[in-house]
């Protein structure tokens, strides 16, 4: 667990990495089509197991989300409203500005054709 903090002119706020994925992960689950997904490489840290992975630099947030793609919706429309909807919700919940955010289609899910 990281701990990062940003200064304002009253005091600092500190996050950790694991409340930053937190709230990414809850604007994620506003997303039909799609489910977070881990890597399968056992050589892969504690952020990325979660299928999300945080980075901070100054005040501004890098974010890499690994997704398990539906088949039966349009990747480029999912992944720009996952953008959309974790950008919206860290911006809005704290003081971070986010930088990019990075959607990693690693799997296609051909078992259903129920979206979500």
């Amino acid at each position: 667990m990281r701990i990062v903090s940003k200064p304002n002119e009253s005091g600092k706020t500190v996050y950790t990495s694991e409340i930053i994925c937190q709230i990414v992960k809850c604007a994620f689950d506003e997303i039909k089509g799609a489910k977070l997904a881990t890597p399968k490489s056992s050589t892969v840290s504690g952020r990325y197991k979660q299928g999300i992975k945080v980075d901070t630099v100054g005040d501004e947030v890098y974010i890499d989300v690994f997704v398990k793609q539906n088949h039966d919706v349009a990747v480029r429309d999912t992944a720009f409203k996952i953008q959309q909807s974790i950008k919206n919700s860290l911006e809005a919940m704290t003081d971070f500005k986010v930088k990019d955010i990075n959607i990693n289609i690693i799997d296609v899910d051909y078992s259903n054709s129920e979206s979500g």
